[in-house]
C-alpha cells in the first residue's frame, strides 16, 4: 500500500484533487456559503454565551441562597448565644435563692400574659410553643442522654406555668409590630448532687483494701494488699482503711472527714446499680497497684480520659459498655470547682446568698490549739477569703451567740465555759483553761480527775469548870474542830495515775452556849487552809486527813453555874477546793458552798460530839459553781456521804433535757465521757463537749430551726446540729466532692450513707462494729431524705424535721436495728456524714440550646405579623449549642468553659 500511495504522489498528486472536489460537491448540496460558516460561529458563540449566563445566574442564585443560609445560621447562633447569656442571668438569680432549686432554670414564655388578638386564647395559639420543641431539645451524647424527652410520660402540657417552652424573638408586645427573627429553647442541667471520683478516691487505699464483700467476676478484683489492717498494724483482719493521714497513718471505715472516706464499690449495690463494677473503683484510684489508673494528687479531666482508663470506650472511640456510661454520668461529675469551706450568714433576712455574707468555718484538726483563748473561739466570724491563713480564724458563731446560761448565772458565763470545753479536749496539755486559776469563772474539761465529794468532820465540846464562887459561878470553854478533811476525786476517764496536790480554803462562823455575849453571838472563823497530796489511781480515790484547824477557844468566865451547854448555828460560808499537778497547774476549782443557809448543831449537851458535813456532786463535769453542788447533802454525827462510792446524787441517765444514757449508772460510764488531748478526728466528736449543765453534751441530734446561723445555742431540747454548718476537718479553703444534701439522686446518698459504723467509740470514730449501715438501711435513709430534699439552706438543716430526726438517730427499719441507744450512739451516724455534705448550688452546669432562625412570612396567607404561624412561616436555619458552665466558689461570676455546636438530631 505504501507503494501505491509514493506512485500516485508522483502524478501531479491525483487523490488530493479528488478530495477537494469532493468537498465543493457537499457545499453545493448544502447551498453554503461564507455567510453562513459566520453564521454557525455567532450561533456557537451565543450558545457559549447563554451558558456562561445561565452559569452566573445559577451561581448567583445558589451564593444568594447560601448567603441567605449563612445569614440564618448566623442569626441562629446568635440567638443561641443570647440564650445562653439568659440562661447564665436566671441562674445567677436562682444562685442567690435558696428556695429554688437550679434545675428549675429552662426557656418559658409566660402564658399569662394576655396579647392582643386573643393571644393563647385557643389550644392551637398555645401550640406554638411546643412546636416541634421535643425532637430539637431532646440531647444524647455518645448513647448518654443529656436532656430527656419533655413528653416522656405523654401529658405534657405547653400551657402549664412552668413548661418548657419556645421563646420567640423579639419577645412580643402585641401582634402586627416587629416580625420574628428566631426562637430559642433552652435547659440548664446542673451537675448537682453527684460524686466526685478524683476526690472520692484520692489515695486508692480504699478501692484495695475493702476485702472480698461482693461477688467478683474473674479478673474484677485483686487480693488486698497483705498486712495492711484496720489500725495499720500487720495481722489485723480488719481491712477497711480508706484514707492515708497527712503523717503516712492510716484511718479506718468512715469517721466523716473527707469525702474520700466513700466506698464507691457501694454503688454496685441495691437500686438496679449492676453496671458498677468492682474493678472499677480499684481503676478509678491513683497510689496502688495494679489497677490504679489515676496520676497521683490528679484528677480526671474529663469523661473520656475516665472512661478509656476503665475500658468503656475502646481506642478507637466506640463504646463498649452503654449501661454503664449512663450510670458514670447519672451518678459522677466532672470539672466540678472545689467548694468553698464557708458558711452563710442570711443577715439582711433576704434569702440571697451574697458574696459578704459568707464566712470561714472553723478547722476541728487544727495544729495550733494551744494558741486559742475563749476570746478567740467567741470572736466575730471571719468574712471569707482566700487570704486569710487558717490558723488565724479562729470563730464559731454558733457560740459566740450562744443564749443558754445552762446551769451558770448568765449565757456568757456558759459560752465561755463551753469554748474552754472546746480548746481543753482538743490541746494536748493537761491544764484547765480558765480566766483565773485562784477565782475562775469558768474551768475547762481537761483529761484529769474530777472534784466529785467533800467530807467535812468537827469536833467541838463545851467544857464548864468551877468559877470564882464554885458554889453558883462556872467558866465555860468552847472547843471546836476541823477534825478530818475527805476528798473524793473521780476518773471519769480511766487515765493512768495521777499524782494531784489539792488545796481547801474553809471558812464560815458558828453560835455556842452560855456565851457571855449572848447565846446568839455568830463567831466567825476564816483562813483556814490545807493541802493534800494526792496520788489519784482506779475511778474513785478518797484521802483523808485528820486533825486539819483547832479553832481559837471560845471562854465564858465566871457565870452562873449549870447552864445549857452547846454548839450550834454551824454554816459554811465559804468551801473551794483547787486542783493542780504538783507543779500548780490547774486541774479543776470547786466552789463548793459559798454560803447556802443551812445551820447545823455539833454538840446539843456540850458533851464531845462529832458533825460530819457531806457535799457531793451530780454530774462530775460540772461541779465549778455552788449552785452546782446544791449545799449540804447529808449531814450526821457519824460518818456521812458517799466516798468511795457513786453520789446518791448521780444520776447519769435523768432524763428530760439531757443526754439519754439508759446504759449508764456510774458517771464515767456515760457515753460521751471522752477527751482525745488532740485534735478531733470526726466531727461527731463534737457531741462530746459539755454543754454547761449537768448531764448535757452539745445536742446534734436536732436543728435549731429557729436560731439557724443567726443564733447560737437556746435550750438543750431545741438542739446544736447548726454548729455541724460552722466548723470544718481540714486546714484548705476550698475542697474538692462535697455532696449536695439536697441530691435526689439514690444511688449518691445510699453511698454516702453505707457502711458507716454505729458504736465505734470516739477513740478511732471509724472502727467496725457489728451495728454497721448496710445497704438496705442506706437506701432507705436515702429515699427518705430525697422526700424532703431541695430546700435545705445549709447542710445540717435537714435534722430540723421531725420526720427525719429519728431516721438517723433512732434507727430500727428495713434492714436491721442500729442498737441506737445512748447518747453518743443516736448523734454518731450524721457526725460521720455531715461534713461530706454540702446544701450550696452546684458549681458545674450544662446548657443545652436549640436556635432557629425564622422568616416571618407577616400578612400572607392570613398570617400574623410578630406571631409564629405555624406552615406559613419558615424555619430557616437550626443550631445546637452545648455549653459547660463553671460558677465562681463564692460570689456570682461564671465562666463558660466549654462552647461547642452539636448536631440537631444528637
Amino acid at each position: 500500500m505504501v507503494s501505491r500511495i509514493k506512485a500516485a504522489g508522483t502524478k501531479n498528486e491525483p487523490c488530493f484533487d479528488g478530495i477537494t472536489q469532493g468537498v465543493e460537491q457537499v457545499k453545493n448540496r448544502l447551498n453554503l456559503n461564507s455567510g453562513g460558516i459566520a453564521v454557525i460561529i455567532a450561533i456557537g458563540l451565543l450558545a457559549l454565551l447563554l451558558g456562561l449566563a445561565i452559569a452566573f445566574v445559577t451561581s448567583t442564585i445558589i451564593e444568594k441562597k447560601a448567603t441567605q443560609n449563612n445569614d440564618a445560621m448566623i442569626v441562629a447562633r446568635l440567638a443561641a448565644r443570647s440564650a445562653i447569656d439568659r440562661a447564665i442571668m436566671s441562674m445567677k438569680q436562682v444562685s442567690q435563692k435558696t428556695d429554688i432549686d437550679s434545675s428549675d432554670v429552662w426557656s418559658h414564655h409566660d402564658v399569662n400574659y394576655d396579647y392582643a388578638n386573643g393571644y393563647f386564647s385557643t389550644a392551637a395559639d398555645s401550640k406554638i410553643y411546643y412546636d416541634k420543641l421535643d425532637e430539637n431539645l431532646t440531647t444524647t451524647i455518645n448513647g448518654v442522654p443529656i436532656v430527656a424527652s419533655l413528653n416522656e410520660t405523654g401529658d405534657y402540657d405547653v400551657t402549664s406555668n412552668d413548661a418548657k417552652t419556645w421563646v420567640y424573638l423579639p419577645l412580643p408586645s402585641g401582634y402586627g409590630t416587629y416580625p420574628l427573627i428566631a426562637r430559642v429553647a433552652y435547659v440548664v442541667v446542673a451537675d448537682k448532687g453527684k460524686i466526685d471520683p478524683s476526690a472520692a478516691i484520692d489515695s486508692g487505699l480504699n478501692a484495695q483494701l475493702l476485702g472480698y464483700t461482693r461477688g467478683q467476676g474473674d479478673g474484677e478484683s485483686y487480693e488486698p494488699v497483705s498486712g495492711l489492717a484496720s489500725n495499720g498494724n500487720p495481722g489485723d483482719v480488719n481491712k477497711e482503711i480508706t484514707m492515708i493521714n497527712p503523717d503516712g497513718t492510716y484511718v479506718i471505715g468512715r469517721p466523716g472527714r473527707d469525702v474520700s472516706e466513700l466506698f464507691l464499690r457501694c454503688l454496685g449495690e441495691k437500686s438496679g446499680s449492676t453496671w458498677f463494677k468492682q474493678v472499677y473503683d480499684q481503676k478509678l484510684s491513683s497510689v496502688y497497684s495494679p489497677a490504679g489508673q489515676l496520676e497521683a494528687g490528679q484528677r480526671w479531666k474529663d469523661f473520656q480520659e475516665m472512661c478509656s482508663a476503665l475500658n468503656l470506650i475502646n481506642p478507637k472511640g466506640d463504646i463498649t459498655d452503654l449501661s454503664a456510661i449512663n450510670g458514670f454520668h447519672n451518678v459522677f461529675y466532672l470539672d466540678n470547682p472545689p467548694d468553698a469551706e464557708a458558711f452563710w450568714i442570711n443577715k439582711n433576712g433576704d434569702l440571697l446568698r451574697e458574696t459578704n455574707e459568707l464566712y470561714h468555718r472553723f478547722n476541728l484538726m487544727r495544729q495550733n490549739w494551744s494558741e486559742l483563748t475563749v476570746d478567740s473561739i467567741l470572736s466575730d466570724p471571719v468574712p471569707f477569703s482566700q487570704d486569710i491563713p487558717d490558723n488565724q480564724i479562729y470563730s464559731i458563731y454558733w457560740l459566740k451567740n450562744w443564749k443558754s446560761p445552762g446551769g451558770f448565772p448568765t449565757a456568757d458565763s456558759a459560752r465561755k465555759q463551753i469554748a474552754a470545753n472546746l480548746i481543753d479536749y482538743n490541746d494536748t496539755d493537761s491544764t484547765a483553761t480558765t480566766d483565773n486559776p485562784d477565782k475562775p469563772t469558768y474551768v475547762g474539761l481537761e483529761k484529769v480527775p474530777y472534784i466529785n465529794e467533800v467530807r467535812l468532820k468537827f469536833t467541838g465540846l463545851v467544857t464548864e469548870i468551877p468559877g470564882a464562887n464554885p458554889d453558883t459561878q462556872s467558866t465555860y470553854i468552847c472547843s471546836l474542830y476541823l477534825s478530818e478533811a475527805g476528798l473524793e476525786l473521780i476518773n471519769m476517764y480511766g487515765t493512768s495515775t495521777y499524782n494531784t496536790m489539792a488545796v481547801v480554803n474553809l471558812s464560815g462562823e458558828y453560835k455556842w452556849s452560855p456565851n457571855p455575849f449572848g447565846n446568839d453571838t455568830i463567831v466567825p472563823f476564816s483562813g483556814i487552809s490545807f493541802n493534800m497530796n494526792i496520788p489519784t489511781s482506779g475511778r474513785y480515790t478518797v484521802p483523808v486527813t485528820p486533825v486539819i484547824a483547832v479553832f481559837p477557844l471560845q471562854e465564858g468566865v465566871n457565870m452562873a453555874k449549870g447552864l445549857p451547854k452547846q454548839i450550834n448555828g454551824l454554816r459554811i460560808t465559804s468551801l473551794t477546793v483547787k486542783l493542780t499537778d504538783p507543779s500548780g497547774n490547774l486541774y479543776d476549782y470547786a466552789y463548793v458552798d459559798t454560803g447556802y443557809p443551812a445551820d447545823f448543831t455539833v454538840t446539843a449537851n456540850g458533851s464531845s460530839q462529832n458533825l460530819y458535813i457531806d457535799y457531793q456532786i451530780d454530774d462530775p463535769r460540772q461541779n465549778l459553781l455552788a449552785s452546782d453542788w446544791g449545799g449540804v447533802k447529808s449531814s450526821g454525827a457519824s460518818g456521812a456521804g458517799t466516798l468511795g462510792t457513786k453520789n446518791s446524787v448521780a444520776n447519769p441517765n435523768p432524763g428530760g433535757d439531757a443526754d439519754p444514757e439508759p446504759l449508764a449508772s456510774e458517771p464515767w460510764e456515760v457515753s460521751t465521757a471522752y477527751i482525745r488531748n488532740s485534735g478531733m478526728q470526726s466531727p461527731w466528736e463534737l457531741g462530746a463537749i459539755h454543754r454547761g449543765k449537768k448531764w448535757q453534751t452539745l445536742n446534734l441530734k436536732k436543728y435549731n430551726s429557729l436560731e439557724e446561723m443567726i443564733g447560737g445555742g437556746n435550750a438543750y431540747i431545741d438542739g446544736d446540729a447548726n454548729i455541724y454548718e460552722q466548723i470544718k476537718m481540714t486546714d484548705k479553703k476550698e475542697v474538692y466532692g462535697k455532696i449536695s444534701i439536697n441530691s435526689k439522686n439514690v444511688d449518691v446518698m445510699r453511698t454516702l450513707f453505707e457502711k458507716i459504723r454505729v458504736g465505734s467509740g470516739y477513740k478511732i470514730p471509724g472502727w467496725l462494729t457489728a451495728d454497721n449501715v448496710n445497704a438496705d438501711i442506706a437506701e432507705n435513709m436515702a429515699n427518705t431524705l430525697i422526700l424532703y430534699n431541695g430546700l435545705f439552706s445549709n447542710r445540717s438543716e435537714f435534722m430540723g424535721n421531725s420526720s427525719l430526726i429519728p431516721m438517723f438517730t433512732n434507727y430500727n427499719g428495713v434492714g436491721g436495728n442500729l442498737n441506737q441507744n445512748t447518747d453518743a450512739k443516736k448523734e454518731e451516724i450524721v457526725g460521720k456524714f455531715i461534713n461530706l455534705t454540702k446544701a450550696t448550688e452546684a458549681n458545674l452546669f450544662t446548657i443545652v440550646v436549640v436556635a432557629q432562625a425564622i422568616r416571618d412570612v407577616g400578612g400572607a396567607k392570613g398570617s400574623t405579623t410578630g406571631k409564629f404561624d405555624q406552615g406559613v412561616d419558615e424555619i430557616m436555619a437550626t443550631q445546637k449549642v452545648m455549653a459547660t458552665i463553671q460558677r465562681s466558689v463564692i460570689g456570682d461570676t461564671y465562666r463558660i468553659i466549654k462552647y461547642e455546636y452539636i448536631n440537631v438530631d444528637e
